[in-house]
């Protein structure tokens, strides 16, 4: 048989074969409407990872960090007006010009207290509900992983997907 009865048989073949193939043509082509919901589901499982990620490693302590130069700042302004309340009832008790320089600086104390006890409790808030929030984000995570499993082939039972624990996320099978 030479090349040129080679080369025209060869569409014949492949086709026979298709035809005796127990699929459909939707089987042979891939559909770009399937390809949409495991697209995006690939893309909610990115984005809820990402999300919980960037909590972890970038949202909770730049918080963390605000906080807590916040507070380190207010406990010094807190002392430096104690200190100037002290030098001005020693000294000044009865001026009137440094009676209201007097008066200023208690309120200025006051307020840096209460500013400090409000950073405070922020912080403890942030510290207190931080694996909730972790928590949620795994959550959005799974849903996401489960979706975008529920969209590709069933797999063996043998080889089932590990759960997301902790902070780890797990990885989709290839």
């Amino acid at each position: 048989m030479n090349c040129l009865t080679r080369c025209s048989l060869l569409p014949l073949i492949l086709l026979a074969v298709l035809c005796a193939a127990p699929c459909t043509a939707t089987d042979l082509v891939f559909s770009p409407s399937s390809a949409a919901p495991l697209a995006r589901a690939e893309r909610e499982l990115e984005e809820a990872r990402l999300r919980l990620r960037l909590y972890e490693k970038v949202e909770y302590p730049t918080q963390r960090r605000r906080l807590d130069s916040t507070i380190a700042l207010l406990q010094a302004e807190a002392k430096m007006y104690e200190r100037r309340v002290a030098a001005y009832e020693k000294k000044f008790r009865y001026s009137n010009a440094i009676t209201f320089s007097l008066e200023e600086t208690r309120l200025n104390l006051i307020d840096a207290k209460l500013r400090l006890n409000d950073l405070r409790e922020e912080r403890s808030l942030l510290n207190r509900f931080r694996s909730d929030r972790c928590r949620l984000y795994q959550l959005r995570v799974e849903a996401a992983l489960e979706a975008v499993d529920a969209l590709l082939p069933r797999q063996p039972k043998d080889r089932q997907r590990p759960r997301a624990t902790g902070t780890v996320v797990a990885a989709r099978p290839n």
